[in-house]
């Protein structure tokens, strides 16, 4: 099952979001959910169980 998320993200990240969205013809969700795995690191101090 899937649930939504909403975040705020600041304007820099979410420039070079639309901008890989749109070199890939990818939706933003797509390419968010996509780098979510590798932003998960215990040294970012954000550790999600995947």
């Amino acid at each position: 099952m899937r649930e939504r998320l909403s975040l705020t993200l600041p304007s820099e990240l979410l420039t070079r979001l639309n901008n890989l969205a749109d070199r890939r013809k990818l939706s933003r969700s797509a390419v968010a959910e996509g780098n979510v795995p590798t932003t998960n690191r215990p040294s970012d101090g954000l550790a999600l169980a995947v």
